[in-house]
């Protein structure tokens, strides 16, 4: 049952990373994955994306929140009845 959850719990979280990535401007996404997903320290993401650290941390932020939501609606459509019942 563990590898199933676990299984599951990934395939929302990618298709919901999937989601996200199309809606966010890529700058921000290629921050968040640079500093959240690889964990690279702050500073380098900060150098390399040509943005302040306050920034990197900003858009990490934004893109969470984002993700969050998402994985918010895959839980509410899945709670919902289906059509015609």
């Amino acid at each position: 049952m563990d590898d199933c959850h676990r299984e599951l719990t990934q395939l929302l979280r990618d298709a919901a990373l999937s989601r996200v990535r199309r809606r966010m401007k890529p700058r921000a996404f290629q921050m968040y994955d640079l500093y959240a997903s690889r964990r690279l320290p702050l500073r380098d993401v900060a150098k390399f994306s040509n943005a302040t650290p306050i920034h990197v941390q900003w858009a990490t932020m934004h893109v969470k929140v984002e993700l969050w939501r998402e994985l918010a609606r895959f839980c509410l459509d899945s709670a919902k009845p289906p059509p015609g019942k």
